[in-house]
């Protein structure tokens, strides 16, 4: 195997780790300044990490859903919609996000 496929699989796993981390933390920062917002502090380097380590997709997935479970609150206020709502709608955004970015490594893969 060679250094560069090992370090990609280590990216991925972190990268993997990192999403759900940020995930939970979405799905339950819906009340504002919740302890999940502390896995954040976590997520995000194992996100840049993953980026270092060639794994830029899961990183770009993991890095929307953090700033959109730490910016969720207040754009609610500013917005004046619901923080339920405004959650549904980013969380939408960032499965149509992900689901792009999967079907261009797929073909990008189908290519090489």
């Amino acid at each position: 195997m060679s250094q560069i496929t090992k370090h990609k699989k280590i990216g991925v796993i972190l990268g993997s780790i990192a999403l759900a981390l940020v995930i939970l933390a979405f799905i339950l920062g819906s009340a504002p300044f919740t302890p999940a917002l502390a896995l954040l502090f976590i997520a995000a380097p194992l996100a840049l990490i993953a980026i270092l380590l060639r794994a830029w997709r899961l990183a770009i997935v993991t890095l929307y859903f953090s700033l959109a479970a730490w910016n969720v609150v207040p754009l609610a206020r500013v917005l004046a919609f619901r923080i339920d709502h405004l959650l549904v709608i980013m969380g939408l955004f960032g499965f149509l996000l992900s689901a792009i970015l999967f079907f261009s490594y797929v073909r990008a893969n189908s290519t090489a």
